[in-house]
């Protein structure tokens, strides 16, 4: 039986996009903790990666978050747009809840975190995209607001392996 599952993944296991976000991300940190919103510009992110970004205010010292900006991708794969909403009114609870959880472990710790997301079995787990969140801080002490960036790429040969035994239609 396949079940969702999440597991935190290193530099090493990075995309080359994933590393450039990261790599901006860090060079306008200087003596924050985070660079602010405002100095932070979006179109510096690899553009492959731009459908797949949010970006979030914190929302009570991390009680809550709310979508500033929800990528076209993700707009198109949740099937609405979810700029203005809170991350708990996702249309799919348990991602939502999922989302909320590795946002608070961002904002507590006012660093960045990577992961990757796929589905567990008998077989063990095989990824379906990588991503990483990195805190920004409007006063360069606390975590006013996240950017994450998923990027969804996995090699032909990922995906024939993660498909292979599930689908059973030929061409």
């Amino acid at each position: 039986m396949e079940k969702i599952a999440a597991r935190s993944i290193g530099w090493e296991d990075l995309s080359d996009d994933l590393r450039c976000a990261h790599e901006y991300w860090k060079s306008l940190t200087a003596e924050r903790i985070a660079p602010s919103w405002t100095s932070f510009d979006l179109s510096q992110c690899p553009s492959r990666l731009l459908p797949t970004t949010i970006v979030l205010d914190v929302i009570n010292g991390g009680g809550g978050y709310q979508f500033r900006f929800f990528g076209s991708g993700l707009v198109q794969a949740h099937g609405r747009e979810m700029t203005g909403y809170l991350v708990t009114e996702l249309p799919h609870k348990g991602l939502g809840d999922f989302l909320r959880k590795r946002f608070n472990a961002v904002a507590a710790s006012k660093t960045f975190d990577f992961g990757e997301v796929g589905f567990e079995d008998q077989n063990g787990f095989h990824g379906l995209q990588r991503s990483g969140r990195w805190p920004l801080s409007d006063d360069g002490e606390r975590v006013s607001g996240i950017v994450s960036v998923i990027d969804m790429e996995i090699s032909r040969r990922e995906m024939e392996e993660v498909v292979g035994g599930h689908d059973s239609a030929s061409d």
